[in-house]
């Protein structure tokens, strides 16, 4: 059976031990030494890896914990992707429908306008020695009612909508 020795971590000599439960000289987590070199090692430099030591098992966890919260965020993202997919589909349906009922309105604003300009029109006195001035002005009379019942329509139907 052969046995293990250790080297010195500073100076590389045989520490005369054989690991840590062989009594094996350590600063914290630092070493082994020879029994030399673990009393010439500074006491502010054992400090200062311990302080190190510290301050990593502290970084460490803070790295999981933005792990963790790097996760949560993106699992976030993935329903806001999902929540804009859904309402830019809902803003395409409403607008689909606005330019419907816009359609229907305008479709009724227009008819409602050539109604009017029917109205305003009046049998020329010159042309009724050609045509009977009454049948004429009848004929604009209706046409006007007629555009403003399909006007009427329409805004019904943009009504139900």
């Amino acid at each position: 059976m052969s046995e293990s020795y250790e080297h010195c971590m500073e100076c590389d000599s045989l520490t005369g031990r054989a690991g840590r439960a062989e009594d094996s000289l350590y600063h914290g987590y630092i070493g082994p030494f020879c029994e030399d070199c673990f009393e010439d090692w500074p006491d502010e430099q054992v400090a200062q890896i311990t302080t190190l030591r510290q301050q990593l098992t502290t970084t460490k966890a803070e790295n999981e914990a933005l792990r963790a919260q790097l996760k949560e965020t993106e699992e976030k993202g993935r329903v806001l992707m999902d929540m804009c997919r859904d309402l830019k589909a809902r803003v395409a349906e409403l607008e689909s429908q606005i330019w419907a009922v816009g359609a229907d309105h305008c479709r009724a604003f227009i008819l409602r306008k050539q109604a009017e300009a029917v109205d305003a029109l009046n049998f020329p006195v010159a042309l009724r020695k050609m045509w009977s001035g009454g049948s004429v002005q009848e004929w604009l009379d209706k046409e006007a009612q007629r555009l403003r019942q399909q006007a009427d329509e329409a805004e019904r139907a943009e009504g139900e909508k």
